[in-house]
């Protein structure tokens, strides 16, 4: 199993893709047998996301404030 961290720059707009690549066995590891030539690509536009930072809501941050006030 892979495990991968990602970072993302606030206020920018990113689109996930899937990228499915063939294999031909289970020793190799993946990245040793990609070919460009056998690899598909997915984008779907409902998965488009733009990342953010903080809320500017008011509502948000009092709330915030008297949770921590009563911790």
């Amino acid at each position: 199993m892979y495990t991968f961290q990602v970072s993302l720059h606030s206020m920018h707009k990113y689109q996930p893709r899937v990228h499915i690549l063939q294999t031909t066995d289970l020793q190799t590891p993946p990245e040793q047998q990609a070919s460009i030539d056998r690899a598909l690509t997915y984008s779907f536009a409902e998965t488009t996301f733009t990342t953010v930072t903080a809320y500017q809501n008011q509502q948000v941050s009092i709330s915030e404030t008297i949770h921590k006030i009563f911790e």
